[in-house]
């Protein structure tokens, strides 16, 4: 798999990171990333009907993800993934809103 991010900005320098993730269990991946010794565990809490969003998260719910195939999405599936989180113990309040290129 491959990690890709804009640094401060939608067309700031761009950071990439090289991985695998393995199945481990329904829902469940165990991701390694770059050179880090370890692997982390993951887990597939929702994906929209039509695979245009996802949220993913880590076990005890230190850091969660809301993951989009476009660089927006709609007001109503947003809410619908945060309360994926908060049902499963994310606090929501700390997401941070990131910048996207359109």
């Amino acid at each position: 798999m491959l990690n890709q991010c804009r640094e401060g900005a939608p067309d700031g320098p761009r950071r990439q990171i090289e991985g695998t993730a393995q199945v481990v269990g329904p829902g469940q991946l165990s991701v390694r990333l770059g050179r880090v010794p370890f692997a982390a565990p993951y887990h597939v809490l929702w994906v929209a009907p039509d695979y245009s969003a996802a949220v993913v998260g880590v076990p005890q719910g230190r850091a969660g993800w809301i993951l989009a195939r476009s660089s927006s999405m709609p007001a109503a599936q947003r809410e619908q993934a945060n309360a994926v989180l908060a049902r499963n113990g994310y606090d929501v309040t700390r997401l941070i809103e990131v910048e996207h290129a359109r």
